[in-house]
């Protein structure tokens, strides 16, 4: 997985906008877009605020993708 994916991933996971993520990085939305679409990386310091905005580790972040939650109730 890329990491624009990867950063996709965890913001679904985590019910995060890009908007949101762009805030708490101090980065534009355009930015995230950019790094959402792989057409630019993060610096390590934006990196760095993205793991934390999204309450992760790097080991995390990098790491096995949890399985998505199902919406339905267990039986």
């Amino acid at each position: 997985m890329d990491l624009g994916a990867r950063i996709l991933a965890w913001l679904r996971i985590r019910g995060i906008t890009q908007k949101s993520l762009a805030d708490a990085v101090g980065v534009t939305p355009a930015a995230v877009t950019a790094w959402v679409k792989g057409h630019s990386h993060p610096s390590q310091k934006h990196l760095e605020a993205i793991v934390a905005a999204l309450c992760l580790t790097m080991v995390e972040f990098y790491g096995a993708m949890p399985e998505p939650r199902s919406s339905r109730p267990a039986a």
